[in-house]
């Protein structure tokens, strides 16, 4: 199989499983994963960066592509791919997002990605990918809006109001 042809194929891939597969429009694709996946090395892959980029890019459904680069040589270990969420099946809406029509403001918005959770994995010694901690934060992310929304409560009901 040509190289073209490869990089084509490995762009497919990406898309179809990454549209399929996020609920937040994003999906990050491990450069070991991709290799084992198209039974190629992970060279091939660092020298091809550049064509399966212009693959994704070439979709439709791509909005973004970054690629995150490690190591004194600098080789791309992950591809971070966006997509147009018209395109995700299983996006989630911010609740922001449905209340655009609304004249209601949302006050101490915060957010965590996948990073956080490496960090704090890591603090408690254990070493997560980052598809690991998207997996993780896709399982627990209800449970942590919940929590979060109760203890900003009991911080909002004990607040002190006299000073308005």
């Amino acid at each position: 199989m040509d190289d073209n042809m490869m990089e084509h194929q490995i762009a497919d891939y990406m898309v179809k499983h990454g549209t399929e597969n996020t609920n937040y429009g994003t999906w990050v694709f491990e450069v070991d994963e991709l290799a084992k996946k198209f039974n190629i090395t992970e060279k091939w892959i660092q020298e091809h960066e550049d064509g399966i980029m212009s693959e994704l890019y070439l979709r439709e459904e791509v909005a973004d592509v970054e690629r995150e680069l490690s190591g004194n040589d600098m080789t791309i270990t992950l591809f971070d791919v966006d997509f147009y969420t018209d395109y995700c099946p299983n996006y989630i809406e911010d609740e922001q997002e449905k209340d655009d029509g609304v004249d209601q403001y949302w006050f101490a918005p915060t957010c965590w990605c996948t990073d956080d959770v490496i960090d704090a994995a890591k603090r408690n010694g254990i070493v997560l990918t980052p598809q690991q901690a998207e997996q993780w934060w896709q399982k627990n992310e209800k449970w942590f809006k919940d929590t979060l929304a109760e203890y900003g409560n009991e911080i909002l009901f004990n607040a002190n109001f006299s000073e308005v």
